[in-house]
């Protein structure tokens, strides 16, 4: 029931927010949550992102940040809480689009610092508003084979 509300509010902010700047500026903050469904596991993935856009790198922007999972992976060699650090490359001059492409590498541990993982990732970010955007990622890494996520992006 939980779930229905939030789709509920997230389709009427989609439906009612206006178009504004979509394109990402240097020194923009990100974060925001994510959400997976691991078939290969029978797990559910649930994630939070924080990322500082810090350079310009070409036409886009290099972005660095932080990432938390939680898993019920219920394994007991391992904790079920992972943190790891990323990097975020972000393509710009996309146009009027709303859509913001991007890659990433992300790395760390497990809460009781047992188990590494690392995992690449393309997406996309689609800005419903000036300050949010709905956003895609699909993963391959160790922990997670193959992970595509849903989520939001809220910018300050």
């Amino acid at each position: 029931m939980r779930i229905f509300f939030v789709m509920t509010a997230i389709i009427f902010a989609i439906v009612l927010s206006d178009k504004a700047e979509a394109q990402l500026k240097l020194h923009d903050n990100l974060a925001g949550p994510g959400f997976s469904v691991l078939a290969d596991k029978s797990a559910v993935l649930f994630s939070g992102y924080y990322e500082n856009e810090v350079t310009q790198v070409s036409s886009g922007l290099l972005g660095v940040g932080l990432t938390v999972k939680y898993s019920n992976l219920g394994s007991t060699t391992e904790n079920n809480v992972f943190v790891g650090g990323m990097a975020t490359y972000n393509f710009r001059n996309i146009g009027e689009s709303g859509f913001v492409p991007f890659v990433s590498l992300t790395a760390g541990t497990d809460g009781g610092l047992k188990t590494a993982w690392y995992c690449t990732q393309a997406g996309v970010r689609y800005f419903v508003s000036g300050n949010m955007a709905v956003t895609g990622r699909f993963g391959l890494g160790n922990k997670w084979l193959i992970s595509p996520e849903i989520g939001l992006d809220f910018r300050f």
